[in-house]
């Protein structure tokens, strides 16, 4: 017992005397065996490169790095094996060498600087009227994604297009990259539209016109709220028509005024001045025995009221009438219009009456010789004095009564032509009321249309025959 305590003293003597010899001349320390050196202690620099190791294993560069990683770890072992093989100082410096390895383990790369985004907008013109375009131009750099706000959205990194703003706007432009987020802006202001100019048209028709003679004015606009004529006319509507009587040539402007303005159009009128009346007076025979009628006739242009004298009065602008003056007289026609007056006359003589002849007797069958115009049953003045004859006999024989019959040819419809021959005959036996005074129920009026021919309705002169007016009265004594 006494003796393995000496020996154990002995041991840590000698340990104790060895640490301080190896501490005097190189660094020393315990011995982990991960090199499998043998010995208590062993050299610092030797473990110092199995550190480094751990600490780059612990850091993740074997497998960041492993390549350079697994030659770190082999340079290690090689210096552990030339150390074991006491070469002291080559292993140590061998060491040294893994651990510079061990610690220059994947370097950090130099960070490359990314540039941050930049852009720019811009927006022309800046001032639009609403309704008008404006143009977004822009540019970027650094930039991956840009886009445009409001209402537009993703957008290439440069370009342009146009915008119809309804309303002041600012678009942002956002462009963004790896290095960060850049914005511009650009606005624009839109303004109202300026209101739309008035436009308007005044027509006149005819344009031309005779004094008195009436016009039409007719007009349109738009864009206009209020609107006038002159002269003589005043505020109307904005559209519209109405006459006018200019009393002499006249230029009228129509003034359309509204929001945007005023507009003004013309029409001209020409008022010729009213044509002079003319008229024309003649009697018919200008001769006649007294007691006898005479046919006055006449006719007028450019007048509206005419009158004949003596003894007449006011008649139509054109006529004709019969009169039985006294005496010898002259009649005249004055006509009057907007262009003046016009005075025409006609000379009528009148004979001393002859001693009056025996009235015919008409106590039968008697054709009248009286011709009407084709289907018309109006009688000519000409045929006074033959109708005149019929009277005197009905005056000369008063008990006598009778029938005025009335036939055509056979032309044409049977019952027009029945018609027609029955207004012939009335307007014979009105004339015999009418001028001479005879009594309505002495005469009667039959029309026979073409029945009871008195000649061949086949032939000109047979059909002239039969288109006839006869008399046929039952005489009495006086």
């Amino acid at each position: 017992m006494g003796r393995e305590k000496v020996l154990k003293g002995s041991v840590l003597l000698f340990a104790m005397a060895a640490a301080g010899s190896f501490a005097g001349c190189a660094s020393y320390e315990a011995n982990t065996g991960r090199g499998n050196v043998t010995g208590y202690f062993i050299r610092t620099e030797m473990q110092d490169s199995d550190r480094a190791l751990d600490s780059a294993r612990a850091a993740g560069k074997d497998r960041q790095c492993p390549d350079e990683y697994k030659k770190a770890e082999a340079a290690r072992d090689h210096a552990y094996d030339v150390y074991r093989a006491c070469h002291t100082e080559e292993g140590v410096a061998l060491a040294k060498e893994a651990q510079a390895q061990a610690n220059a383990l994947c370097p950090a790369q130099p960070v490359k600087a990314v540039p941050p985004p930049r852009d720019s907008l811009t927006i022309a013109p800046g001032s639009i009227t609403k309704g008008q375009t404006a143009t977004l131009t822009w540019n970027s750099e650094n930039a991956s994604n840009c886009s445009i706000k409001p209402d537009i959205g993703a957008v290439a990194q440069q370009g342009s297009m146009t915008v119809t703003p309804a309303d002041n706007v600012t678009y942002t432009l956002t462009c963004s990259g790896e290095g960060g987020t850049a914005l511009s802006a650009a606005s624009v202001t839109v303004l109202a539209p300026a209101p739309e100019a008035p436009a308007d048209k005044l027509f006149a028709s005819p344009a031309s016109v005779a004094k008195g003679e009436p016009v039409t004015l007719t007009w349109s606009s738009k864009n206009a709220s209020n609107c006038q004529i002159d002269p003589g006319v005043g505020p109307v509507e904005p559209q519209g028509s109405m006459t006018v009587t200019p009393a002499a040539s006249t230029t009228y402007t129509l003034t359309c005024s509204g929001e945007g303005g005023s507009a003004k159009s013309a029409a001209n009128v020409n008022v010729a001045a009213p044509a002079a009346p003319t008229d024309t007076l003649t009697v018919s025979p200008e001769s006649i025995t007294k007691g006898d009628s005479a046919t006055l006739s006449w006719s007028s242009t450019n007048a509206t009221d005419c009158n004949i004298q003596p003894g007449i009065g006011k008649v139509p602008p054109q006529g004709s009438m019969a009169v039985l003056p006294a005496g010898g007289t002259t009649y005249t026609l004055t006509c009057n219009g907007p262009g003046g007056s016009a005075t025409s006359s006609a000379n009528v003589a009148v004979a001393a009456a002859a001693a009056k002849a025996a009235a015919t007797k008409l106590c039968k069958p008697t054709v009248i010789n009286i011709h009407f115009d084709t289907n018309k049953y109006d009688i000519k003045p000409e045929y006074h004095n033959e109708l005149k004859q019929l009277a005197d006999f009905l005056t000369e024989f008063p008990k006598a009564t009778g029938t005025i019959e009335g036939y055509t040819d056979s032309v044409g419809n049977k019952a027009a032509n029945m018609t027609l021959s029955q207004r012939r005959a009335d307007s014979v036996r009105k004339y015999l009321i009418d001028k001479f005074g005879i009594s309505p129920e002495r005469v009667k009026a039959v029309g026979y249309g073409p029945n009871k021919p008195i000649a061949d309705n086949k032939t000109r002169a047979g059909k002239e025959q039969n288109r006839r007016i006869e008399s046929n009265f039952q005489c009495e004594e006086k």
